[in-house]
């Protein structure tokens, strides 16, 4: 980010690909900037907020929610807000690449030889 940038939270993997989220936030007023997949779904667990935006979107959250996050939907997280969305453009897995069956498994084997 620039000299003198907000604070900035990440969720996900903190390597290169965090970096091009980070200057995705840069002088904007997005609150946050997440990841989009080739069928363009957001990829909100690999996102870096503007941290002061996520303490406030938690905190108007939990009002509304009676005080508790319990359960609450990442879509109630981000109702209102300004998102920046970043295409993945790396070689390798994408950053939210998780394993979810065997064939996934295998790919990712694959990918770490």
């Amino acid at each position: 980010m620039a000299a003198g940038a907000e604070e900035a939270a990440t969720a996900g993997p903190a390597d290169a690909p965090a970096a091009a989220r980070r200057e995705a936030l840069a002088g904007g007023t997005a609150a946050l900037a997440c990841y989009v997949d080739g069928d363009g779904r957001r990829q909100h667990l690999c996102a870096i907020w503007r941290l002061a935006d996520l303490r406030a979107a938690l905190d108007r959250l939990a009002v509304t929610r009676g005080g508790s996050l319990d359960g609450a939907p990442v879509r109630g997280l981000l109702a209102g807000l300004v998102v920046r969305e970043v295409s993945w453009s790396g070689s390798g897995p994408p950053p939210w690449f998780d394993c979810d069956t065997d064939e996934d498994v295998r790919r990712a084997e694959e990918w770490t030889r």
